[in-house]
């Protein structure tokens, strides 16, 4: 940021466990930012997109 980039998407944990986000450089170009942080078994990542989805509106 400190070099004139700008935050698009902020850094989130996502529900299937990544963290990411986005930021936009000098020049335009867009730069997609994450890592995986956390093991998610498939009742959990069930669970969150359940809430997620309820959360936003599907």
């Amino acid at each position: 940021m400190a070099a004139g980039a700008e935050v698009v998407f902020p850094l989130e944990l996502q529900f299937y466990g990544d963290e990411g986000g986005r930021v936009r450089d000098p020049f335009g170009h867009n730069r997609g930012l994450g890592q995986h942080v956390e093991g998610v078994s498939d009742e959990e990542m069930e669970r969150r997109m359940a809430a997620f989805d309820e959360d936003n509106g599907d």
